[in-house]
């Protein structure tokens, strides 16, 4: 329509005649995947004529990898901000009892009632205080902003933070939320995530120490290799990415449908 990929103005006179053919386009798409199975099956088809694209060259590998890689870390940036809102949401409606965060890992020990805190020992909603500006701010009453309020306690950036936040509010031990947080699924997309980011994909011993207990990793890259780069396909992305998603969609309906006691 304009002949370049400068910027245009959105009262532009050509704009109508690039907005028309775009939403004909985007309808067509819409009617193309309204099968939700259908659409998934062509995305796991086209992952797999990706791969036969990186085998052509080896810098078309090169440039297919870093946009994996970038899809990889996207995808955790996307769950990352989904488990935290969503957080922070079920604790502003059910204050009572999500805000007590009286939950614990399941793999420590709960503690029991004791006349003295233990400093080493307190918990996510004990400790610091208030800003008074902050509760000026709300009219005094936080009834309602106890997740707003208690989501600095949490680093929802890494896994192990997002675990603390979702183990310290819902805190029965057969909450369907508490075996979503913990799958390995999430653990493989964190661990990949985080090589990516900060190893810049070559393989360290963190990642094998991961590797050797995650089933998951271990299918996706059956024989990774100290300070190798970490190959990336269509197929494995998908395959490490897709899970979450699904898990991230089975989290909002575990958490909509808690009942606290």
């Amino acid at each position: 329509i304009f002949g370049d990929l400068a910027e245009y103005s959105p009262d532009d006179a050509r704009a109508p005649a690039f907005q028309e053919p775009v939403r004909r386009r985007w309808e067509q798409w819409l009617a193309q995947n309204a099968d939700p199975e259908l659409f998934g099956e062509r995305v796991f088809l086209a992952t797999g004529q990706l791969d036969q694209l990186q085998d052509i060259d080896a810098t078309v590998k090169r440039g297919l990898e870093s946009m994996l890689r970038g899809i990889v870390v996207g995808a955790w940036t996307t769950f990352e901000v989904l488990a935290s809102d969503l957080w922070e949401t079920a604790v502003n409606l059910f204050p009572h009892p999500l805000a007590r965060l009286s939950g614990v890992s399941p793999a420590k020990t709960k503690r029991r009632l004791a006349a003295f805190t233990d400093e080493g020992m307190t918990s996510p909603a004990q400790g610091k205080s208030i800003r008074m500006d902050y509760l000026q701010a709300h009219g005094y009453d936080l009834s309602s902003r106890m997740g707003t309020v208690l989501r600095e306690r949490f680093n929802f950036q890494v896994v192990d933070g997002i675990r603390d936040a979702y183990y310290s509010a819902f805190e029965d031990e057969p909450s369907k939320v508490r075996s979503l947080i913990a799958s390995d699924e999430l653990s493989a997309l964190a661990t990949v995530r985080n090589l990516l980011v900060h190893r810049s994909g070559s393989v360290d011993q963190r990642f094998l120490d991961e590797h050797a207990r995650n089933s998951i990793l271990q299918h996706l890259f059956p024989s990774p290799i100290l300070r190798d780069l970490l190959p990336m396909s269509g197929l494995t992305v998908h395959n490490l990415v897709q899970p979450t998603i699904q898990l991230g969609t089975n989290l909002i309906v575990a958490v909509d449908l808690y009942a606290p006691p």
